[in-house]
């Protein structure tokens, strides 16, 4: 009897344990790279609710001339071209083991240092920023040929001390 009990514990736990790794993976994989998810998902404390104070990088994109690109392109069409933007320029943030912090109209907004520490986040902020230009300009053609409008993109990065963790 002692014995169907602790495998009925066992076996709970087990499913816990199961559920939480699928809801980490679930919540956080259009903002967290594959690799990024793998080490929360096997160090799940690191997810604590509460925040530390930390250097991070912060890097901004938008697309210029966005407010003329709404009035000249359909809805339809505007969201396809800014889908398509959004998947190249999150998977060479995610390349770069950024974290996207989300998406704002014709915005983007990711961070680096958080939720894992990277000593090298400003570097790797960089790093991204050029990518991001190389990337995007080789579809920025393909952008006006498909769509008929030009399409440009702006990027800031910012270094400083922020609060970071899991908060709300």
């Amino acid at each position: 009897a002692s014995l169907g009990v602790s495998l009925s514990t066992l076996g709970g736990m087990f499913y816990e344990v199961s559920k939480e790794r699928r809801f980490i993976k679930s919540a956080f994989s259009k903002y967290l790279s594959p690799e990024v998810i793998k080490i929360l998902v096997a160090r799940p404390q690191s997810l604590k609710l509460g925040g530390d104070r930390r250097e991070i990088t912060t890097l901004f994109c938008d697309l210029r001339g966005f407010t003329r690109l709404s009035e000249e392109m359909e809805p339809a069409q505007l969201t396809a071209l800014l889908t398509e933007v959004f998947t190249l320029l999150t998977a060479v943030i995610f390349k770069h083991k950024g974290t996207v912090d989300k998406y704002i109209g014709d915005a983007l907004m990711a961070f680096f240092g958080a939720p894992l520490e990277q000593p090298d986040h400003a570097l790797r902020a960089c790093l991204a920023a050029k990518e991001m230009i190389r990337e995007f300009g080789k579809q920025q053609e393909d952008f006006k040929k498909r769509y008929g409008v030009e399409v440009n993109l702006g990027i800031g990065i910012n270094t400083g001390m922020s609060l970071v963790g899991n908060m709300g």
